[in-house]
């Protein structure tokens, strides 16, 4: 076990470390110095963490995706890029967005068909926090999202 666990979160005790060790956390990061950070991050909280730099370069399916924004510009009222993808690597379950646009950050997970949104750069303390309550609550992609999934999930192409 990682020493480096307990320094990262003062809730984090070596025993929940082991229980998150079956938990699969996709990060979808171009920027391959920012993934590997996050990853490490994670990792080091007991979370088994993959990257892709896209959607399209991830394969099976995890407990929560963390994806960048994977645009060049914000537009607002629009799905967060590649939802639909996200959603079936989640299972629909938690889609956390990470963004450096400001604006992505003002309107309402919901809004954009995702949990939540953090910034980039990311804190690391606001990322487990909001990792830790994602999963915690169970969620799912908000169901007040005009981007929801169908009913039957059966429709949605493989990735």
């Amino acid at each position: 076990m990682n020493e480096n666990v307990a320094n990262l979160s003062p809730k984090t005790s070596e025993a929940q470390a082991e229980e998150r060790t079956a938990i699969r956390i996709l990060i979808v990061e171009d920027d391959e110095i920012l993934a590997s950070l996050m990853a490490s991050v994670l990792t080091d909280a007991g979370y088994l963490s993959e990257v892709a730099t896209s959607p399209e370069h991830a394969q099976g399916t995890y407990d929560l995706v963390v994806s960048d924004y994977m645009a060049p510009a914000y537009v607002p009222g629009q799905p967060w890029p590649f939802l639909d993808q996200l959603r079936t690597l989640s299972q629909g379950g938690p889609i956390l967005g990470c963004t450096g646009h400001q604006d992505a950050l003002a309107d309402h997970p919901a809004t954009l068909g995702i949990s939540a949104v953090t910034s980039k750069p990311f804190d690391v303390e606001e990322l487990l926090q909001t990792v830790e309550r994602l999963l915690e609550q169970g969620q799912r992609v908000a169901d007040a999202s005009p981007f929801r999934m169908p009913d039957d999930t059966s429709l949605l192409r493989p990735v």
